[in-house]
């Protein structure tokens, strides 16, 4: 009997323990103005510049990476990808949802998205936040391995998914990658 009792006291403190040290992630990311973006692209070069013996493309950007000469192959341009020079932070537009407005903030550094945020998310109640404390992260995790709009949603959150989508095309096509 004294065992059980003993037993049972410490399962509940080590239960209450790990629910008193969990800690969910803070969603209450300031509200930026939706449409604003503070993205640049960084000036490409035209492969007119290669040719010449003064040019050297790898001291304007040296996180480039080293292209072949455009002697070797002169339809080849130094910057391949179009999007390989885009930098910014990048806002999307507020998606209207029915439990309340979304907006992603996407980070760009080199044409490849590096974060994403939630701006604005469904939080009006206690449920809607639950769910978007739940489905947020995976969504963040969802949209920098896609690395494109064309994310799985989140069962049980297809509001919030689906605003994120919309908010996250509208930021990638405003960062033009």
């Amino acid at each position: 009997m004294i065992r059980r009792v003993a037993l049972l006291v410490t399962g509940t403190v080590a239960t209450v323990a790990a629910v008193l040290s969990y800690n969910p992630p803070n969603l209450t990311a300031p509200v930026a103005s939706g449409g604003v973006s503070t993205g640049t692209k960084a000036p490409s070069q035209s492969p007119n510049t290669t040719n010449s013996p003064s040019s050297n493309s790898q001291s304007s950007n040296p996180t480039a990476a080293p292209t072949k000469s455009a002697g070797n192959n002169p339809t080849q341009t130094p910057n391949a990808n179009p999007a390989a020079g885009v930098f910014g932070t990048f806002a999307g537009q507020t998606s209207q949802t029915r439990w309340g407005p979304v907006a992603v903030q996407i980070k760009v550094v080199d044409g490849v998205i590096t974060s994403a945020q939630a701006l604005q998310f469904p939080n009006g109640d206690r449920r809607s936040l639950s769910i978007s404390q739940q489905a947020i992260p995976f969504l963040i995790e969802e949209t920098l391995s896609v690395q494109t709009g064309k994310i799985s949603g989140v069962t049980g959150a297809s509001y919030t998914s689906g605003g994120w989508i919309l908010s996250l095309n509208s930021a990638i096509k405003k960062a033009g990658i």
